[in-house]
């Protein structure tokens, strides 16, 4: 010991010690202000004198749930957020269904609540009318605005109403920005709005803060302590092993874990050894994951509902990838649509978070999507309603296949400009073609032109007439046979003539465009 103190990392910490002394207020501040936390002792000292809570003012959270666990360092992260005075944050939660975003706000709204003396106001933006949460965000102090019919004036009202108020307002489950338009409160007052969806672009020009709430670390003990707080101890202890297989199995996904710890909780004929053996059959384990109110398939409904349908349809039948990897050149294989629209729809699914990403920026197959294994039994379920997984499967069944260590292995290859997506069981990896001969830097000829490959459509023109370009400079992109092909100057020179235009349908060896060689 050398005499000095360290600096606790979060205030937070502070505020849960001051809690288990019973401090006040004025003690409380005292406590963050030796601790260097000038803010937060503010923040304290403005809240009633003597106590944390004003019993007169509202408390619209739902339910918290019992045995909540785990995402600690997302809790302090949001707690110290809410809890600095001089701004007035809009915090976003997002994630998939089933991974806990209403249970994470309504954990904090009990938590936090000390740290709002005009109250906590809770609005089920998913399943109310804005009309109807104006009306309960104003019945809670005593105004009464039903004689305001239309929803401008409403919000007016009510964005009046809390302009001056110390309170917190969770918005749970946003799917669209425009929802809203009517319900924020003035940047410039004093509420807090903690914002919770599925979706990870909302907002998405404003400046906020955007927590990602992920699946349960495999690595950590947050699935077994769920266990845990629903099963005991002992229980635990005994069948540790197996219910780390369940969890695994699961996905880590919390909304699931908890309705399988509840079956074993009360329901007599369920015992791990039976669970390990549903969860392994996988087919049809869904119909399983249920329990009361709760259910796995109706949380993933709710985002796949609002799919169109022709969305409905690519994702449904990406189920073929099982456990793989997936790119979109590889998905517009199998699902038989063009790059292009592969391309656009997984990443609509990605901000609805119906898929996942896979694998970081400076990785080789970053562009690479997976379904959480739950979501790819319920896209097979949903596939083989609407008839669709056939086709797919037909398409892998012609796929050319290889042996490695005396196992057959099946190949997607896939081009894509200069480079080939090669899927296996694996996943998807991108590989670029090298020639094997150096490339010729000459052409003999002093003017020529550039023909289609094969029947297409002209996707896009790169140059315009008269334009100077390198060699190997892209020119044109054509789409054929559901392929994109970049025709590329093959010796530098000037472009005399463009001979079709972007949408333009080309048959085979169509002369697409003219160059005048340099010398």
């Amino acid at each position: 010991m050398d005499g000095r103190v360290n600096r606790p990392r979060h205030h937070s910490d502070l505020l849960q010690l001051a809690r288990a002394l019973n401090l006040t207020n004025q003690e409380t501040a005292v406590l963050l202000e030796a601790a260097g936390y000038a803010n937060a002792a503010e923040t304290i000292r403005q809240t009633p004198k003597e106590g944390v809570l004003n019993s007169a003012a509202p408390f619209q959270a739902i339910p918290e749930l019992p045995y909540f666990v785990g995402r600690e360092q997302i809790i302090q992260k949001i707690e110290s957020l809410l809890s600095t005075s001089d701004a007035q944050p809009v915090c976003i939660i997002h994630g998939m269904g089933g991974i806990g975003k209403t249970t994470l706000a309504a954990h904090l709204a009990y938590r936090t609540r000390y740290l709002f003396p005009d109250g906590v106001l809770w609005g089920d933006v998913g399943r109310s009318d804005p009309m109807a949460i104006l009306q309960a965000f104003a019945q809670a102090y005593g105004v009464d605005v039903s004689h305001y019919r239309d929803l401008a004036s409403r919000s007016q009202v009510v964005r009046q109403l809390l302009a001056d108020k110390r309170a917190l307002l969770v918005l749970d489950d946003v799917w669209h920005s425009a929802d809203l338009r009517h319900l924020l409160p003035p940047s410039t007052g004093a509420a807090t709005v903690l914002i919770t969806t599925r979706r990870n672009d909302l907002l998405a020009s404003a400046d906020i803060q955007r927590i990602e709430l992920a699946l349960f670390d495999e690595d950590r003990p947050d699935s077994l302590a769920l266990f845990r707080h629903r099963l005991g101890v002992a229980f635990v202890n005994r069948e540790e092993a197996t219910l780390q297989e369940i969890a695994h199995a699961l996905g880590h996904l919390p909304l699931a874990i908890a309705i399988i710890a509840n079956h074993l909780a009360l329901d007599p004929d369920w015992s791990v050894d039976y669970i390990l053996n549903v969860l392994r059959h996988k087919q049809g384990r869904l119909a399983d994951l249920a329990y009361d109110d709760q259910s796995v398939s109706l949380s993933f409904h709710v985002g796949y509902d609002s799919l169109p349908m022709e969305m409905k349809q690519f994702f449904v039948q990406l189920a073929v990838f099982q456990t793989q990897a997936f790119s979109p050149e590889t998905a517009a294989f199998a699902t038989q649509v063009s790059p292009h629209t592969a391309r656009r729809s997984s990443r609509s699914l990605y901000t609805l978070l119906l898929v996942q990403v896979q694998g970081q920026a400076n990785d080789h197959n970053w562009r690479c999507y997976h379904l959480h294994p739950l979501m790819r039994e319920f896209a097979l379920e949903e596939a083989q309603k609407a008839n669709v997984v056939h086709a797919a499967r037909q398409q892998f069944a012609r796929l050319p296949g290889m042996q490695v260590n005396g196992r057959s292995h099946k190949l997607i290859i896939v081009p894509n400009e200069d480079d080939w997506w090669v899927q296996t069981e694996s996943g998807a990896i991108c590989t670029t073609a090298l020639p094997r001969l150096p490339r010729k830097t000459a052409v003999s000829a002093t003017a020529g032109s550039l023909r289609a490959p094969m029947p297409g459509s002209v996707l896009a023109v790169m140059v315009s007439q008269g334009q100077t370009v390198v060699e190997g400079e892209p020119l044109l992109k054509l789409e054929a046979m559901k392929m994109e092909h970049t025709i590329r100057a093959p010796a530098a020179g000037i472009v005399t003539e463009i001979l079709f235009a972007p949408g333009d349908s080309v048959p085979a060896d169509a002369q697409l465009l003219q160059l005048a060689f340099a010398d």
